[in-house]
């Protein structure tokens, strides 16, 4: 067998082949960067003829917007004209009617816009005598009826109106001045009825105001029931106060004479029953056919008693009510219109040192739906009042207008207890 061939060996690049091949792929590398280079610029140049488009679109729209913002301006001016023309002309209207409606009553109330008038007012109130009882609470209705009628025209007022300080000092002067004719009558009536000493008590009540006097001549050491039957107010004088020479004084309003200027963490419900131990004046003394009365400076003002006494543990600062200070039981009837949100309503006491609400020291409330009596038993005799707090149906659930005819539309408003419904109708004037 002849022998193999022997297989030849491959043969290497040359050093211009290896050169070559160098350059064509540094001419392709070279190439391919020139078309990326390309086809970002062309990129480039269609987003900048994009952006340029797209800002001519822009600053059309703005032009469009700005033309668009000057009707609409032109027109909320003209409707805000008319609108401001036509509210003049209700205003004036409102203001002609009130003014017609009032010279038709012939009242002799003030003008709640007339500071004048309501200077006059008091100073004629604060020179006249300090009549009957009747007269004095009418007066007395009259007056709150002034001030609900100053604030129903300061709230028609700028906060900034440089008369809004004046009518709220002439507010605080009526009711200083109401005050003090209460009182001043108080201590008329309690020495009509010791000179009388028949009735015990004497009580008239209007439309708003409900008041009584009652006067301890029969001393002893047992509790007794003191029954306003005409106000359809009662209470348990307690046995420490049976023997002393005192009177107790009730006065209901149905509105809150209190704190209804004054922005506190309780609104009032049903209005206030102030309840007052009077300290009686010394006695008269006959000689000799002479009636013979001892002579008081402050004539016309009574000596409240303080319930409990800070002797016994008052409700002075930092002084709380002692087990030995029995407290006094009360009962009253509600109005009608006013709904019980709980079983037990929560009743408060007036703290004037603080100015605001407190419900310590009262125990055993109870409400009767039937009979509208409101019964509880207070360690404070002062101010009291069935309390809600001001923020019981906040935050609000849920609020919705739906309109339910031509002209007249729903305004629906759910809180946490309840749900308000408030009916907004146009009517047109005959």
């Amino acid at each position: 067998m002849p022998p193999k061939a022997k297989k030849g060996k491959k043969g290497k690049k040359s050093k211009k082949q290896e050169q070559l091949e160098l350059e064509k792929k540094l001419e392709e590398a070279r190439l391919a960067e020139q078309a990326e280079q390309e086809r970002l610029e062309r990129e480039r140049k269609e987003r900048e003829e994009q952006e340029r488009l797209r800002q001519i679109e822009l600053a059309r729209l703005r032009e469009e917007e700005k033309k668009r913002i000057a009707e609409e301006e032109v027109e909320e001016a003209t409707f805000r004209q008319s609108r401001a023309a036509l509210l003049r002309i209700e205003a004036a209207a409102a203001k002609e009617k009130e003014e017609w409606t009032r010279y038709l009553a012939c009242s002799n109330l003030p003008n709640p816009s007339s500071l004048a008038e309501i200077n006059a007012y008091l100073s004629l109130w604060k020179e006249s005598a300090a009549n009957d009882m009747h007269t004095v609470i009418e007066e007395c209705q009259q007056a709150f009826q002034v001030m609900r009628d100053i604030r129903g025209y300061v709230a028609s007022l700028p906060e900034t109106h440089s008369s809004v300080d004046l009518f709220e000092n002439a507010i605080t002067r009526i009711r200083t001045l109401t005050s003090e004719k209460i009182d001043e009558m108080t201590a008329k009536t309690l020495t009509e009825i010791e000179e009388a000493k028949e009735d015990p008590q004497r009580s008239v009540a209007t439309e708003n105001i409900k008041f009584g006097v009652w006067v301890n001549l029969e001393k002893n050491l047992k509790t007794k029931q003191i029954n306003f039957h005409a106000l359809n107010i009662h209470t348990d004088l307690p046995r420490n106060l049976a023997l002393n020479p005192i009177a107790l004084r009730v006065m209901y309003t149905s509105f809150d004479p209190v704190s209804e200027d004054l922005q506190t963490n309780h609104l009032v419900v049903g209005g206030v029953l102030s309840v007052d131990v009077i300290n009686l004046p010394p006695p008269a003394k006959t000689i000799k056919g002479w009636v013979m009365r001892p002579f008081n400076e402050s004539e016309g003002f009574i000596s409240k008693l303080a319930y409990p006494s800070p002797s016994t543990g008052g409700s002075g600062e930092g002084m709380a009510p002692s087990l030995s200070t029995p407290p006094m039981r009360i009962s009253y009837a509600l109005p009608d219109h006013i709904v019980s949100r709980a079983d037990n309503p929560s009743v408060g006491w007036w703290n004037d040192e603080e100015l605001k609400w407190n419900t310590e020291g009262m125990s055993d409330i109870s409400f009767d739906e039937e009979s509208r009596m409101l019964t509880f038993h207070s360690l404070h005799l002062t101010n009291l009042a069935v309390l809600q707090e001001r923020d019981t149906d906040f935050p609000y659930q849920r609020w919705m207008f739906r309109p339910v005819g031509e002209n007249h539309t729903l305004f629906l408003l759910e809180g946490k207890a309840f749900e308000i419904e408030v009916r907004v109708c146009v009517f047109n004037r005959a």
